[in-house]
């Protein structure tokens, strides 16, 4: 597509030779090759108010919380089990847990 190169992504551009489409993509986080068996990692309530319980983890595993939009919301270590999400803004999210290098990833909904 000559003269777009660069600039702001659009779709379905007229050219006298047929149409162009433009998109962005934005890859959010890492793939992992050593996935956490998907239903050993347990995490409780959800919907959550303000403390999420995660079991079946290691006692330091660390985790990130993204929003819909893919950003990270929060993350840290999960001490004792638990976690305070009573920060976050109601809606849904996705916990990222990393557990010594090996991931498990759940829907969150925090209300």
């Amino acid at each position: 597509m000559p003269g777009t190169w660069g600039g702001i992504p659009v779709n379905c551009l007229k050219f006298n030779n047929g149409e162009g489409e433009d998109y962005s993509v934005r890859i959010s986080r890492k793939y992992s090759p050593n996935p956490l068996n998907q239903t050993d990692v347990l995490i409780y309530p959800n919907p959550v108010n303000s403390v999420l319980y995660v079991k079946n983890i290691s006692k330091r595993a660390k985790y990130k919380i993204y929003d819909t939009a893919g950003q990270i919301a929060v993350e840290g270590i999960i001490l004792n089990n638990q976690l305070n999400v009573s920060r976050l803004v109601n809606g849904v999210y996705i916990i990222d847990i990393d557990d010594n290098g090996n991931t498990a990833q759940k829907k969150l909904i925090k209300e």
